[in-house]
């Protein structure tokens, strides 16, 4: 096949190694963000979405932290600690108390105070949480958890 512009002749094969290098670039650039960036940027693309993930976030912690004999008592994660866990969760729910509004509205806010250190592997887990229940609004919400959460490391 070929395409012809302003008396170019181009071979689509051509074409197409552009575009597969272009999105190899793209991938290659998702790999290098940290999750303060992906957050970040998760917020720039999605804004609407934002106050459904906080509330979302806000009642899991809630649900967490006013029922921890329940936590414990189920707990089969191997790699971090029950306590460890309950202490994320607090944490987390003072923070969204304490910047209310700020974190639907600032993306930078969002990202910095939510997804740094190790309350990003809590946030994380409750993103995709998000993302299973199908609670977005829309659904390449979804896709960008997925994407610069699961698929990127």
């Amino acid at each position: 096949m070929r395409i012809e512009r302003a008396g170019v002749t181009q071979n689509c094969r051509l074409a197409l190694v552009i575009d597969t290098d272009m999105e190899a670039k793209i991938m290659a650039s998702l790999k290098e963000l940290n999750n303060i960036q992906r957050a970040r940027l998760l917020h720039q693309l999605f804004p609407e979405e934002i106050p459904g993930v906080l509330n979302f976030i806000a009642e899991t912690c809630m649900v967490i932290n006013n029922h921890p004999q329940i936590i414990r008592a189920n707990w089969k994660n191997e790699q971090f600690t029950v306590e460890l866990w309950l202490v994320l969760a607090l944490d987390v729910e003072c923070l969204i108390k304490r910047h209310g509004k700020n974190l639907e509205i600032q993306a930078i806010i969002f990202a910095e105070q939510l997804f740094s250190g190790i309350l990003s592997v809590f946030l994380i887990h409750c993103l995709m949480q998000y993302a299973i229940c199908n609670k977005s609004v829309d659904p390449k919400f979804s896709t960008a958890i997925d994407l610069f959460f699961c698929k990127a490391y």
